[in-house]
């Protein structure tokens, strides 16, 4: 695990042997198939490592009940793409994305190899699904392109339904909000006109105090 970690960002290894070490675990298999084809997103598929084209193994463990002889072909298959985009890794890494994540069976396999448990499609923005959908048919054939289609649109459907929940809610809670607002407009001038009268009635007052003064005043002079 150690050693697939440091080699995931690796742009200079191209062999690896490990034919040394014994009894390499269906995890640590696994591990190497992630390293250079991870399946847990489309992006994640396009970061995977693009530099090694050849892994040298010692005979896999016939005791191990996963079948080694799937991830072995998995694990050439990526190798095989690296090889054949040489100093060109973002072109293997769409390779792997059309050859892989865009095809039903090969992406079930990879799936269940390394237990990954979602949709591809809904990683996908409606905008692009023509987009893909053409790459699918162009590279997999009219069987592929309608499976996908299949499961493609059902969540298409739900992502765009639930998109118009979510707008209908901004919209309610705008209006609200602007009822709100409204109200406290109003409020806010009929308190200004109170206070306004407020103060005239203050400086009434004041000025009958000032008249009753003078009035005062010219009694006493008197």
């Amino acid at each position: 695990e150690i050693l697939v970690d440091a080699l995931q960002s690796n742009t200079s290894l191209i062999h690896l042997g490990l034919e040394g070490n014994d009894g390499i675990s269906n995890r640590g298999q696994i591990l190497l198939l992630k390293l250079v084809n991870d399946v847990s997103s489309i992006n994640a598929t396009l970061q995977s490592n693009h530099t090694l084209r050849e892994v040298l193994l010692k005979d896999w463990d016939p005791e191990e009940t996963v079948d080694v002889n799937e991830i072995q072909q998995q694990i050439n298959y990526a190798l095989h793409t690296n090889d054949n985009h040489r100093n060109h890794p973002e072109a293997a890494g769409r390779e792997k994305v059309v050859w892989t994540q865009l095809h039903s069976v090969r992406r079930a396999a990879l799936y269940r190899l390394q237990e990954v448990n979602h949709s591809v499609y809904s990683e996908i923005d409606p905008l692009h699904l023509p987009e893909v959908l053409s790459l699918i048919g162009r590279h997999h054939g009219q069987g592929e392109l309608y499976l996908t289609l299949k499961s493609s649109i059902a969540g298409l459907f739900t992502r765009v339904n639930m998109k118009q929940c979510i707008q209908n809610e901004v919209a309610l809670y705008e209006a609200r909000i602007a009822w709100h607002r409204a109200i406290i407009e109003e409020q806010e001038a009929k308190l200004k006109e109170l206070n306004a009268r407020l103060a005239t009635m203050d400086d009434s007052d004041q000025d009958k105090v000032v008249d009753t003064e003078v009035h005062n005043n010219k009694r006493r002079r008197l």
